[in-house]
């Protein structure tokens, strides 16, 4: 069946775009938009001093600039001589327009001012009485960049100008009244956004203050911080020295080898790549990065005999610890098997840290996550283009460890805080979901809201 033949909604019309409603119209960007490229700025046009220049690594996702970054500023002489015109406005929304990063955005604030554009950066204002903030939307949204991604051609980079913007399409209500109720429908998601991202940043905050304090014992639970016995009830527990500095008079320091099995850290299955697809669970070094728990869902399979799942199956309790990384961050990272729905077992880029009952695997894991084990790998690990840690060398760091019972505690509390954080970011994946579905309905007409 032709377009023409197909059945057209009441109330909708056929455009160059696809179906609108009747009472929508599709404008030239050049119509309703003005836009400006940034100039291009030389390397030696840059001082240390002087007027700020955006990048296309200062816009960000979350929609504000990040200029704390910038190291590219122009002289005010060269500035009032010659690019004045290309200053920044309060409000502009700013695109990068080439590089990994095209097409992301952000809006000029009045404390970003002065600002001036680089080459590759664009900005944005509204034609008339078209709304801005209908603008904003569509300009960051997927429709335009879908529209640029026809347009641009292939080279080393995606790269887009004036040239191509000119052939963009928008399709919008013709009252600049429903432009701005669509806008602030999605403004407002997009608040509730910011608002869940800054409290996630909060508890992230809160919880590495809280594991800092915790897993040095400079903060005590009160159950375990006082004398319960004999003479010395009702008083507070002091500290010892060691070679880790003070720490708790009731806790140890001891080797990593000793809290483990057989006191070896073993590494996991080779398999190679033509075997994997069907068969058992394998724990690979990219759920290891991507995960501080383990998710069953979300394994690669291979096919490995009988004994090969004898000698390579993981339990619960476990912990996975990544060898090498690309990155210094990535190596030395662990994940707590948590979880398991069927056999398991560890790829050779990974390595098994199984503990004795008489250390709780939860707490561990935030010991091996925390800033005083970190900066031991930080220090000892060996950087060649990737950077290795041996096991040899994760079996003798020393870590201060409590009683069991501490351990098990300090976890409740860890893990308690982890929980409230991944129950607000599935918050905020749903909310992100609901906007794009929004998006949907309101950027082409099919919700209609009240103006």
């Amino acid at each position: 069946m032709s377009v023409s033949e197909q059945r057209i909604p009441e109330g909708f019309v056929q455009s160059e775009v696809g179906l609108i409603p009747e009472d929508w119209n599709v404008y030239r960007l050049p119509e309703v938009v003005w836009y400006q490229e940034g100039p291009g700025l030389r390397k030696w046009q840059f001082k240390a001093k002087g007027l700020k220049v955006i990048n296309v690594t200062n816009l960000q996702q979350n929609g504000f600039l990040d200029l704390d970054r910038t190291d590219r500023h122009i002289s005010w002489d060269e500035y009032e001589k010659t690019y004045k015109h290309f200053a920044c406005d309060e409000g502009d929304l700013v695109i990068a327009s080439s590089g990994n990063s095209y097409c992301k955005s952000s809006i000029v604030r009045k404390r970003d001012l002065p600002l001036l554009m680089n080459t590759s950066v664009i900005r944005f204002k509204p034609v008339g009485d078209f709304s801005k903030g209908f603008m904003d939307v569509y300009l960051k949204s997927q429709y335009f960049k879908d529209q640029i991604d026809l347009l641009i051609t292939g080279g080393a980079q995606p790269n887009f100008g004036p040239a191509h913007l000119d052939k963009i399409k928008i399709p919008a209500p013709s009252n600049p009244e429903e432009q701005t109720a669509i806008a602030n429908a999605l403004s407002d998601v997009d608040a509730l956004l910011t608002e869940l991202e800054e409290l996630i940043a909060k508890k992230q905050a809160i919880k590495t203050a809280t594991m800092q304090q915790l897993l040095t014992g400079k903060t005590r639970l009160p159950q375990f911080a006082t004398y319960t016995e004999g003479t010395l009830e009702g008083k507070s527990k002091g500290t010892k020295p060691s070679e880790l500095g003070k720490i708790p008079e009731d806790w140890d320091v001891l080797p990593l080898r000793s809290c483990l099995e057989n006191e070896k850290i073993p590494s996991g299955l080779y398999k190679d790549k033509n075997m994997y697809g069907n068969g058992t669970p394998i724990i690979k070094l990219g759920d290891v990065f991507g995960n501080d728990y383990f998710k069953p869902e979300r394994a690669q399979k291979v096919i490995a005999t009988k004994n090969e799942i004898s000698a390579y199956k993981v339990k619960i309790g476990d912990l996975i610890i990544a060898l090498a990384s690309v990155k210094l961050e990535g190596v030395g990272k662990v994940m707590l098997v948590d979880n398991l729905i069927s056999d398991t077992l560890f790829d050779h880029n990974v390595a098994l840290m199984r503990f004795t009952k008489n250390f709780n695997p939860t707490f561990m894991s935030y010991m091996l996550r925390g800033n005083y084990v970190r900066s031991l790998i930080a220090s000892r690990a060996t950087q060649v283009g990737t950077t290795f840690l041996k096991t040899s060398t994760i079996l003798e760091f020393e870590v201060p460890l409590p009683s069991y019972n501490e351990q098990s505690a300090i976890a409740s509390i860890l893990s308690d805080m982890d929980n409230e954080i991944q129950t607000l970011e599935q918050r905020l994946a749903k909310t992100r979901h609901i906007k794009q579905g929004l998006m949907q309905e309101l950027l082409t007409g099919r919700t209609r809201l009240p103006f």
